[in-house]
């Protein structure tokens, strides 16, 4: 320890330990057989999908050892490292997934939330969120930098791990939260990062604990627990505390300044490091992948948080859920309260008058796919409903003779309120080439007098321009809410709010430009090579959609898409490899799989283990065929033929 001042070596836990051993320690997976497990979950009921009587392996086989059913999840998960094949980093989760999902533009954050009135905060339950937020930043950044850094080395990096500890252990029981968990397989070390907004000394909170009192606190706690847990059973492995800032108010000695890293040095510090322990290890004997194997299996598999750490199989409906499903403390991205946030003046769009009316009856929305269009037309069916109104719902359609997915979809979301007779569901049934979109929506409203219409992936005929939409409303109508899905022979001018309102008079159109909806790779994928974010979707050879988007920094990542590019006489090998990807990525469960453009129409193939049935297109039945040689049985379902499954199967 040196004489300067320093506000980081207090407890002596940052900078490269050697990892001690605890003699007479039972591993921790034997901890959770030993003994009995009902009193263990009683102590600690966070452990209840971690501590089970039976383990279901998959494909009938079960076991009653957490320990052969980490062994089993590590090889189904991640079969590089139980095969001793891993040349790359594999990053739990593979992307990043924000606390505060609604904080998609950090930056202009504490603005929008000033703009919105206490009314609309207490309304609609917006917390601030900004404190939340900065940590979002601050996490988000060192994630980054450790994707530059480990992406081609043998590493772990667990992202966000939370340790449960259970009261067989500890006798109060607790939780250790860690922002970064880095396990090195080559150079043996497990390295600690804890990430912080500002490093000051100043005491403040609840707990009166300064941040550098906390990130020390964290490190020495989670040092602690993992030699609890392996120091027994691995070799000779090394701990690295590291603590990451984005501003510093601290006092730090030349000794821990090598552990203290920002994004400008992060890098280089790491890389200084790692050179130190390699001519240390250069001079040991060769130690055994067994202990990475270990390490990586237990930590996945049960000292993390339940439901467990988001490994590649949860991926995808982690994400999905952060975007789509809203918790009370958490607004996801995708909800209609994030989509209205980030154009604070359009929250009058959901203000209800005296009369419990919409203020505004009349609303257009035309802007791109993903930006949270359906999902403000839910928010205020469902504003709606709950004061005693009715609501009709029309979601339009090339000709079908079963209701899409969509349509089902929705149903099942306000199956209570369609029991009840608060709102019925009608697809309409259109050709834009041939048929006069406003004759049809207008029929097909006059079928429910006195409803509140909401119409859905409306497609705008040629002469759409020629009619007065604020027309088609007449006698006890009195919300008409419509989405714009594609205009047939489109130009971009024609989705111009100019334009719009010459057909659309006296309708209020709100300016959504963010894809809430959907993640950063997704709309890259869709946007291809174009430079441009104002561009034409074209959605067949006639109808065009709207493909207008501003993408903000913190919109959620999500992982890559993998595209399968096949001749149509490779196709069976081409859904061999898809199969194959799935299976590598979620196991063994059913997908579901969209099959545009086949010979007879569009179909919606998904698989079971129980469901087999054909279909005449010689397409569709290609892809059946080719999902049966990879071990899958397929189903069909198709709302323009009437063939496959029934609505009431799907």
């Amino acid at each position: 320890m040196c004489d300067q001042v320093c506000d980081f070596h207090p407890n002596n836990v940052l900078g490269v330990h050697e990892v001690e051993h605890h003699p007479g320690t039972k591993p921790f997976l034997q901890q959770l057989q030993a003994g009995t497990l009902k009193r263990q979950k009683e102590q600690n009921k966070e452990l209840h999908d971690t501590v089970r009587e039976e383990y279901n392996l998959g494909s009938g086989q079960r076991t009653d050892s957490p320990e052969e059913a980490a062994d089993a999840l590590l090889q189904r998960t991640y079969p590089e490292i139980a095969n001793n094949t891993q040349t790359a980093g594999i990053f739990i989760p593979e992307s990043f997934i924000p606390r505060v999902p609604l904080g998609v533009d950090p930056k202009n954050y504490e603005e929008q939330f000033k703009a919105l009135s206490e009314a609309d905060k207490i309304k609609f339950k917006l917390n601030d969120k900004a404190g939340e937020l900065q940590g979002d930043m601050v996490e988000k950044s060192l994630y980054e930098q450790l994707k530059e850094i480990y992406k081609e080395k043998p590493v772990v990096v667990l992202q966000g791990a939370e340790l449960l500890i259970p009261k067989t252990i500890s006798k109060k029981g607790e939780k250790q939260e860690s922002d970064v968990i880095i396990i090195n397989n080559r150079l043996k070390y497990v390295m600690n990062i804890e990430a912080k907004k500002t490093l000051s000394t100043e005491k403040k909170g609840r707990s009166n604990v300064s941040t550098i009192d906390s990130a020390l606190s964290q490190i020495e706690k989670c040092k602690r627990n993992f030699e609890t847990y392996f120091s027994q059973d691995i070799g000779e492995w090394k701990f690295i505390g590291v603590i990451f800032y984005d501003q510093s108010n601290g006092n730090i000695c030349e000794r821990c300044e090598c552990y203290v890293m920002s994004v400008d040095d992060i890098k280089e510090k790491i890389k200084t490091i790692e050179e130190e322990i390699e001519v240390e290890r250069a001079s040991a004997e060769d130690q055994s992948v067994t202990d990475y194997q270990t390490i990586v299996k237990r930590l996945v598999f049960t000292i993390f948080a339940n439901p467990g750490p988001v490994i590649k199989s949860k991926i995808i409906p982690k994400i999905t859920e952060a975007i789509t499903t809203s918790t009370k403390t958490n607004i996801a991205q995708g909800d209609y309260r994030s989509v209205l946030f980030w154009t604070p003046t359009q929250f009058q769009i959901m203000h209800l008058d005296g009369a419990n009316v919409p203020v505004q009856k009349r609303v257009l929305l035309n802007s791109c796919m993903s930006t949270g269009k359906t999902e403000v037309m839910k928010g205020m069916m469902r504003m709606l409903l709950n004061e005693g109104q009715r609501c009709h719902f029309i979601i339009c359609q090339f000709v079908v003779k079963k209701r899409t997915i969509l349509q089902v979809q929705l149903e099942n979301e306000f199956q209570k309120e369609k029991e009840k007779g608060k709102i019925v569901f009608s697809f309409l049934n259109c050709n834009p080439g041939k048929d006069n979109m406003y004759d049809l929506i207008q029929n097909k409203i006059s079928e429910y007098p006195g409803y509140n219409t909401f119409i859905d992936e409306m497609v705008l005929d040629a002469n759409w321009s020629g009619n007065d939409w604020s027309k088609i409303i007449m006698g006890d109508h009195v919300v008409l809410w419509v989405t714009i899905a594609a205009i047939d022979r489109a130009t971009q001018e024609d989705f111009a709010p100019s334009k719009m309102k010459l057909a659309f008079p006296n309708f209020f159109i709100p300016d959504l430009k963010i894809p809430l909806r959907n993640c950063q790779q997704i709309v890259k994928y869709v946007q291809g090579d174009k430079s441009d974010n104002t561009f034409l979707a074209q959605v067949n050879s006639q109808c065009a959609s709207n493909f207008s988007i501003s993408v903000p920094e913190q919109l959620i990542e999500g992982p890559a898409p993998t595209e399968f590019v096949v001749k149509k006489e490779d196709i069976m090998s081409g859904i061999q490899q898809a199969i194959q990807r799935v299976k590598d990525t979620v196991g063994d469960r059913g997908v579901t799989i969209i099959i545009c453009g086949c010979v007879s129409g569009n179909y919606y193939v998904g698989y079971t283990e129980e469901d087999n049935v054909t279909t005449d297109s010689a397409m569709a039945s290609r892809i059946l065929s080719a999902l049966e040689s990879a071990g899958r049985n397929g189903i069909v379902y198709s709302p323009q033929t009437g063939e496959g499954v029934s609505e009431e199967r799907l």
